[in-house]
């Protein structure tokens, strides 16, 4: 057995005990990282799909505002105009919505946008 009352051994399992913590520390900070990385990547993706989103719901106001400018138009070179928009916000409309749905990760959210992008289908 190992005799504790001499100071070469009490200093000897001193420094593996400093070792030791140092090794855990170590570890401890490389699992921290990693979880804070996955947590990153995993808010910029849902910040990607809310960018998207609201990119969609501004060009559905303009689907709108296209919309009640086709059927205010006087002429047909206006409404000629009001349709070419009208077509442009539903190609915009349907790209935003598909970039959503690539990168969304919650069962609910591809639902919510699945939903959306059919509505928008029958709004046409």
């Amino acid at each position: 057995m190992i005799k504790i009352n001499r100071i070469g051994n009490k200093l000897g399992i001193a420094s593996a005990v400093g070792i030791l913590l140092s090794l855990a520390m170590t570890t401890n900070q490389i699992i921290s990282e990693t979880a804070v990385e996955e947590a990153s990547r995993r808010a910029d993706v849902q910040q990607r799909v809310g960018t998207s989103v609201i990119k969609v719901e501004s060009e559905l106001r303009n689907l709108q505002l296209t919309n009640r400018g086709a059927r205010l138009a006087r002429n047909v070179a206006e409404l000629n105009r009001f349709t070419a928009a009208f077509e442009v916000a539903i190609v915009t409309i349907n790209n935003q919505m598909d970039q959503g749905l690539a990168i969304a990760v919650k069962p609910e959210n591809r639902e919510r946008l699945g939903k959306l992008k059919i509505l928008v289908a029958e709004y046409r």
